[in-house]
């Protein structure tokens, strides 16, 4: 928590002229690039605090305490780590697993295009009216993943796969390989 804490204060310098991030608005000083660095490190927190509890988890309980955590823990992680930040944070997929993560129709755009882009898919910031959002892409990176996303019989077991349908009975995230678009991140600066 103490590293949280730290991190979210070397991200938030309120009261200077370049001011990144004040209670989640953006100051009209800032520089975009400032922000993509901002956002792309709120993204890597959020990654290593979710990795972090789910291998935690794996070691306590094996895979099935993997596919446990995040029916029942991650939402509420990346929830307080929005809260941390003063940024809307949330992971997204068209295959997805929680149906709180699939893509509205603005989502879905970026999700095509990094797909369509493969590995030379970059983050986007975007800028509308009043807010900037950044979309970052999520690749399977490690073979450890794939015992939940992989393919049945080749990297993820039968119990494993009947675990998963049982928790999460419409699930569409299976079938990964080794590098393939998982999904994206999406921070919004309110």
């Amino acid at each position: 928590m103490l590293v949280m804490v730290l991190f979210v204060g070397s991200c938030q310098n309120s009261n200077s002229a370049k001011s990144t991030v004040h209670n989640g608005k953006v100051s009209d000083a800032q520089n975009e690039e400032e922000l993509k660095s901002q956002a792309q490190l709120i993204v890597q927190f959020s990654s290593q605090a979710l990795l972090g509890k789910l291998q935690k988890s794996i070691g306590e309980q094996g895979i099935a305490g993997a596919v446990d955590f995040c029916k029942l823990e991650a939402d509420a992680i990346t929830d307080s780590l929005s809260l941390a930040f003063g940024v809307d944070i949330k992971r997204i997929s068209s295959k997805n697993r929680n149906p709180n993560n699939a893509p509205n129709s603005e989502e879905k755009k970026y999700l095509d295009q990094f797909e369509s882009e493969g590995e030379l898919a970059l983050p986007i910031l975007v800028k509308t009216e009043d807010r900037f959002t950044y979309f970052a892409p999520i690749r399977l990176a490690g073979g450890l993943c794939l015992n939940c996303h992989g393919k049945l019989d080749e990297s993820m077991t039968l119990e494993q796969f009947e675990h998963i349908k049982e928790m999460y009975p419409e699930d569409k995230a299976t079938g990964y390989s080794l590098g393939d678009l998982r999904g994206m991140w999406k921070i919004t600066y309110n």
